[in-house]
């Protein structure tokens, strides 16, 4: 039985206000998260197929996708969020 990678990956949507879309498949997404107490650097997260359902603040940064543990697609984001449903990640920011 041959098993599709298709069905292994996620999606990344990364927009911007100013009109930027892409749109990336992907093995995983790494953000960096925004600490709720102070706004600094809260820490790393990793994200990758069947995540549960999330909605993250960022810290100015990279978002960085990767396949096969080879990085694929990096850009920074600035004062975003990130959501995380049904296998892909919406990274929203200025």
């Amino acid at each position: 039985m041959t098993v599709s990678t298709e069905n292994n990956k996620l999606t990344l949507l990364f927009l911007t206000a100013s009109g930027e879309n892409d749109n990336i498949t992907c093995d995983s997404v790494h953000l960096i998260m925004r600490d709720g107490a102070i706004g600094n650097e809260g820490g790393s997260i990793g994200i990758r197929k069947g995540h549960v359902k999330s909605v993250i603040a960022l810290q100015d940064g990279l978002v960085r996708a990767y396949n096969d543990e080879n990085e694929i697609f990096s850009k920074h984001a600035k004062n975003a969020i990130a959501y995380v449903e049904n296998d892909t990640v919406t990274v929203l920011g200025d």
